[in-house]
């Protein structure tokens, strides 16, 4: 089995093709650290004004049950 997704940072030096030919074995596990760590890099790509008018649409419109 091979991996396709992959972390940008990981696959920065690879083409393509190459990604797509990574074995699960060479790629370690993610942790709690790297999920913190990206917390720090990745940026929100949408603005809080604009999630809070779909929170509110979500609230009048949308659909809760389970």
């Amino acid at each position: 089995m091979s991996l396709v997704y992959v972390s940008t940072d990981f696959t920065a030096d690879l083409s393509s093709d190459e990604v797509q030919e990574v074995s699960l074995r060479g790629v370690r596990p993610i942790s709690l650290d790297d999920f913190r760590a990206s917390l720090q890099k990745i940026r929100r790509s949408v603005q809080e004004n604009t999630l809070n008018r779909y929170l509110e649409w979500n609230n009048d419109f949308g659909d809760i049950s389970m």
